[in-house]
């Protein structure tokens, strides 16, 4: 697949997550869950600065394995993800980066998540404060 091909995916795909909210529910969780699956590889590899391997993966996110597979696939298919053999733990593994082409949406989508996450704690450490005994 050629370089503008891959970017017009990347850009289509973009748009299309901006304009979930028009979708039905099960539309938004199949691209939530694939590109939950491009976050966690960001996660493991840029962040934690790891080796994003199925396995790991998987226990990570704890979801079903199928579904991972599932996800990366279509990922390996729209170009957001490569993959290549390398020794973790003494065992040779496949594993994962995000391409290029994708870091920006897999940032993008990593630093969201974590200013939801940091609200909800917030919201959870705020309404354990008000409980009384």
């Amino acid at each position: 697949m050629d370089m503008e091909k891959r970017k017009e995916i990347i850009s289509v795909v973009e748009k299309g997550l901006e304009s979930a909210n028009q979708e039905t529910k099960d539309e938004k969780e199949k691209i939530i869950e694939d590109f939950d699956v491009l976050v966690k590889i960001y996660e493991i590899t840029e962040v934690k600065h790891g080796k994003a391997y199925f396995r790991k993966i998987v226990s990570e996110m704890g979801v079903d394995k199928n579904v991972v597979s599932a996800n990366m696939d279509k990922l390996f298919d729209l170009g957001m993800i490569c993959g290549s053999w390398d020794k973790v733990n003494g065992s040779w593994r496949r594993t994962f980066l995000v391409d290029g082409d994708a870091m920006g949406l897999a940032e993008k989508h990593y630093n969201k998540q974590v200013k939801e996450q940091k609200e909800k704690q917030k919201e959870e450490d705020f309404s354990f404060g008000d409980k009384k005994d």
